[in-house]
């Protein structure tokens, strides 16, 4: 039997982030469904085309393998001023460039932001500008399984 196999990751780099507590909480969750690797991008170096053009830095190289072997993604990322913060942009940009680890694979994304509009506004620039051929937004994930204590760090 196949077992499906998701990348999850957190576009926030707060130890108490409650993006870090959902995607937590959907592991949890889907664990007994799929294989799901919480990929950190704390150590993945803002995106530069120079260092790009020395060689791919090895976090980078990682997270392209993770999500390239991936059969989708959960992209866990609050909300910054209408948008996804940089650390969500960061991982994008890096996996736009060659080898393009994600390239036609599908993701979901889940957020959740304290304000009106609850994590949804970054899923239209996420549809509209990386090629992702398969989107949906989880944003009131939070209400469900985050107020839990055991999914904070």
């Amino acid at each position: 039997m196949y077992t499906l196999k998701i990348t999850a990751i957190v576009g926030s780099l707060r130890s108490e982030s409650v993006n870090g507590a959902v995607a937590r909480a959907a592991i949890e969750v889907g664990s007994s469904h799929a294989e799901i690797e919480l990929f950190s991008v704390a150590d993945v170096p803002l995106y530069n085309g120079d260092i790009e053009q020395v060689a791919l830095p090895a976090t980078v190289q990682a997270l392209h393998d993770s999500v390239g072997a991936a059969d989708g993604v959960l992209l866990f990322s609050p909300e910054y001023n209408g948008s996804f913060p940089a650390v969500t942009k960061n991982a994008i940009d890096w996996l736009s460039r060659p080898p393009r680890g994600w390239e036609g694979t599908p993701h979901l994304h889940g957020g959740h932001h304290a304000g009106c509009s609850r994590g949804c506004e970054p899923e239209n620039p996420l549809r509209g500008n990386h090629g992702f051929p398969a989107s949906a937004a989880l944003p009131l994930a939070w209400y469900r399984y985050v107020r839990r204590e055991d999914y904070r760090r």
